[in-house]
């Protein structure tokens, strides 16, 4: 559930910048921490999955308000404060399924992910102009999905299953392990008291093959009757970036056409044009 809209960008970030850092050590929870948190847990009969997920939806402000969102713009800043980064990124999301996110980072330059119902790409300075496909791809259109699909919950996660009520990030919390329908797995935390998601647990694609990543979700705010996290922060392999949100605009009249860049559509056609009868 990517409530951040940008985990997905945020750790393809984090992650090519690891391959230019010093080796960083993810820490795995040992069996005994393991254990103790087991036994923290409360006893008794937990609370059905479908039940967190549907009082989520509803805190969030419920399917009929997603709904009646036909478009969605959303900007703010990323930062990295370690590391001494930080620029502005803007979101673009359209039914019926098109995504397009652009940053724009200090000492880095330029980031780019869309979807346009039909391709799936990604440009960006330490990689370059490329073609999203698998499982980075399923990251990119989820973006769109988890906010805008967000009203057929059971549709987005046909399994779910509650696994406990333990802290996050100093927070108590119930614990949710939710599958998609490509079958990955992501791991929720909503509050008791709100109802809201205050983070999640997942594993993301990247050059490095898949790594771990954390989102954790703050400052929930109303915007056309629909709440928001305006603050997240991604953390991938001991590296943490923060994402702010500053302007949620819905139903935007002069929402632009998302569609793939030159690069793109370059490489889309070179295969074809290259197997063609008579061709170099």
């Amino acid at each position: 559930m990517n409530r951040s809209l940008l985990p997905a960008l945020a750790s393809l970030l984090l992650a090519h910048l690891s391959l230019a850092a010093e080796p960083m050590h993810v820490t795995t929870p040992s069996p005994a921490k393991t254990a103790d948190a087991a036994a923290a847990a409360p006893t008794g009969a937990l609370p059905d999955a479908r039940k967190i997920l549907r009082d989520f939806l509803d805190a969030s402000g419920g399917a009929k308000a997603l709904d009646a969102m036909k478009n969605l713009v959303i900007e703010g800043t990323q930062s990295a404060p370690a590391m001494g980064i930080s620029g502005t990124v803007k979101v673009y999301l359209s039914r019926p399924n098109m995504v397009l996110v652009n940053g724009d980072l200090e000492g880095i330059g330029k980031i780019e992910q869309g979807y346009d119902g039909k391709i799936g790409w990604d440009i960006n300075p330490m990689t370059g102009a490329r073609i999203v496909e698998g499982t980075e791809l399923d990251d990119i259109k989820r973006m769109f999905d988890e906010m805008l699909g967000m009203s057929d919950i059971d549709k987005l996660y046909p399994t779910a299953k509650t696994l406990g009520r333990e802290p996050f990030e100093g927070k108590d919390a119930w614990k949710v392990l939710l599958g998609t329908p490509t079958g990955r797995e992501v791991t929720a935390y909503f509050d008791p008291d709100t109802k809201l998601q205050v983070g999640m647990e997942m594993k993301v694609p990247s050059p490095l093959g898949e790594i771990p990543a954390k989102v954790t979700f703050e400052d929930y705010a109303e915007f056309d009757g629909v709440k928001f996290p305006r603050t997240s922060r991604q953390t991938v392999m001991g590296m943490a970036m923060v994402t702010k949100f500053d302007t949620i605009k819905t139903n935007v009249a002069d929402f632009p056409k998302i569609t793939p860049p030159p690069e793109i559509l370059s490489l889309a056609t070179a295969p074809a044009n290259a197997a063609a009868p008579g061709g170099p």
